[in-house]
């Protein structure tokens, strides 16, 4: 997977675009960052950003460092690991054609080699707008190298349909690792073990057993920087084999309102009839998403969900209605 460093590069040093970020482009800093008087790290810092400062770029990055301008008027340079560029999630608002290899076959295994976008990053505003932000790492002192991959705000072009066995398949799904990967220490071997697979688009067919806000009313979530209220919190769906099948045997998706924003027809109104006790034999749903393994949750394993990999965010879903697969954001209403 390349990374953002190398995206940010190539975007200022050939003026193309890259996540909206051109020579002359806004980034915001995701963490507490240096100022750097150079492009190196030999000299004392002009002094150490605020996460989520905004910075003018401009010019061309040199040694993996980007020239900037703050908002004080200050000119030095930061590291391009340690920013993104701003505005992710209105130049992703239009979903580019999503292509699935396998519909008609899902793939019983995951292979390794499939395609894993850069990961996206973007600033969530608080709705109602009161001025707050939160940037890709979420709350501070949490989780951050878990928070970036739930809060990526890319699309995928590219995925592939598999079977519930596939994920089912995969290491650790019955926990095992320590519940902060950013913090714990996971050990390399694990990261490696779990990074082999994290981040593949894929698209998996079945029933709807529960649609639930995901702590909206009682202090929020970590990666949303603890927003509350629907339009800043994450869904949890449990994704289940039959149209009988309970949460316990689920997978879970979960679209997050990075990507919810998105797409005003996901409403629970709108997916009632597809979920929960209104679910029919023939009424199942197809969800895309990014595999991701969810750490925080081992004690909702066979409470909630079978497995702790999860599809986390969710980019598409789509229901079967009236003898054909109809897109949720090209519904007209509830029917």
């Amino acid at each position: 997977m390349r990374s953002l460093a190398a995206l940010v590069y190539a975007a200022v040093a050939i003026g193309s675009p890259c996540f909206g970020l051109r020579a002359q482009g806004t980034v915001i800093a995701e963490t507490r960052v240096n100022l750097r008087r150079d492009s190196s790290t030999e000299r004392t810092p002009i002094r150490v950003l605020k996460a989520l400062e905004r910075l003018e770029v401009t010019g061309a990055a040199r040694n993996g460092f980007l020239p900037v301008r703050t908002e004080r008027s200050e000119t030095g340079w930061v590291s391009s690991d340690y920013v993104y560029p701003e505005g992710d999630e209105a130049l992703n608002a239009a979903a580019p054609p999503l292509r699935v290899i396998g519909l008609d076959a899902p793939a019983g295994a995951i292979s390794p080699n499939w395609e894993r976008p850069p990961v996206g990053k973007s600033t969530l505003r608080h709705d109602p707008d009161d001025g707050t932000r939160c940037g890709a790492r979420g709350a501070d002192g949490g989780d951050w190298e878990t928070f970036i991959l739930k809060n990526r705000s890319d699309v995928p072009t590219v995925s592939h349909a598999v079977t519930f066995a596939a994920l089912e398949a995969l290491p650790f799904k019955t926990g095992g690792l320590g519940a902060d990967r950013a913090d714990t220490g996971w050990t390399k071997a694990q990261k490696a073990a779990v990074g082999r697979f994290e981040g593949i688009p894929l698209t998996i067919t079945g029933f709807l057993a529960a649609v639930k806000q995901q702590a909206g009313s009682s202090g929020g979530e970590g990666t949303n920087c603890k927003f509350t209220g629907e339009a800043n919190t994450d869904w949890h769906m449990a994704l289940v084999r039959t149209h009988r099948d309970s949460e316990p045997n689920a997978l879970v998706v979960e679209p997050t309102p990075r990507i919810k924003r998105k797409h005003p027809n996901w409403t629970k109104p709108m997916l009632a009839p597809w979920s929960g006790d209104e679910r029919q034999r023939t009424d199942s749903v197809r969800i895309t998403g990014f595999l991701f393994y969810d750490p925080d949750h081992a004690n909702h394993l066979r409470k909630y969900r079978r497995t702790m990999w999860e599809l986390h965010p969710v980019t598409r879903i789509e229901v079967f209605q009236n003898g054909a697969w109809v897109d949720v954001d090209d519904m007209q209403g509830p029917p």
